[in-house]
């Protein structure tokens, strides 16, 4: 988890910039992209799946990830007159929270389902099992994230 979080810390700044200099589609769009490549190779993964990949999956994932959640709440930011930042921040903060922890409880639900019905249905191989649904809810993920790509390419810089 390290080289992605490292990266992160390394391509901040840049991307700020690059925020700044060509607006937030130039930015977002290609990290729900790169966000996009991740999902689709995580949910390849098996139980044979080499550590290696592992990582450069994990460091796609967090290079789009870091393109596009500062430069979203940038973005959003950027709509309100200064004077409500603070509340801006919050509702954002409130809200990723929220959605994150429900997102969350929902995607545990439907990978203890699959590997349970896998366990049930198919074979009691609990690697297996667990490899089915961490597959299916990586695909349920990529669609989220395809959808992503699609909004970003309406997301306009605030006047």
């Amino acid at each position: 988890m390290l080289p992605g979080s490292l990266l992160n810390c390394v391509f901040a700044p840049i991307i700020g910039r690059l925020f700044d200099k060509y607006g937030p589609r130039a930015v977002i769009t290609p990290g729900t992209i790169l966000v996009v490549i991740g999902y689709g190779l995580y949910a390849m993964y098996g139980t044979e799946t080499a550590l290696w990949i592992m990582v450069v999956t994990h460091i796609v994932m967090m290079l789009g990830i870091g393109m596009v959640l500062a430069s979203v709440q940038t973005n959003t930011l950027n709509a309100l007159p200064k004077q409500f930042y603070p509340d801006g921040i919050a509702i954002t903060q409130t809200s990723q929270q929220v959605s994150g922890a429900i997102g969350i409880a929902v995607m545990v639900s439907l990978f203890s389902a699959k590997q349970n019905g896998y366990l049930t249905d198919v074979a009691n191989d609990l690697p297996a099992a667990a490899a089915s649904g961490s597959s299916l809810v990586f695909k349920i993920s990529l669609i989220f994230a395809i959808v992503n790509v699609v909004l970003s390419l309406f997301m306009k810089k605030p006047k």
